[in-house]
């Protein structure tokens, strides 16, 4: 159990990462505020559903089942 913790942990961790990257790149390629915003919010949210989602789901499951 305590492994999907640092598990979720750490993939947040590196999603917020490859955010903030994500967000510099756009914010240097295409200088405007509201492009910035709306692909980094897009990816963020991306990360959080395919990322975030299921190992939460998986905690939950073990959770009830215990």
């Amino acid at each position: 159990m305590i492994a999907n913790r640092l598990t979720i942990a750490g993939l947040a961790t590196l999603a917020l990462a490859m955010t903030c990257a994500i967000m510099l790149v756009t914010n240097f390629l295409f200088g405007a505020v509201a492009t910035t915003v709306v692909t980094t919010t897009l990816v963020l949210a991306m990360f959080a559903v395919l990322w975030g989602l299921p190992p939460v789901r998986r905690l939950i499951r073990h959770q009830a089942a215990a």
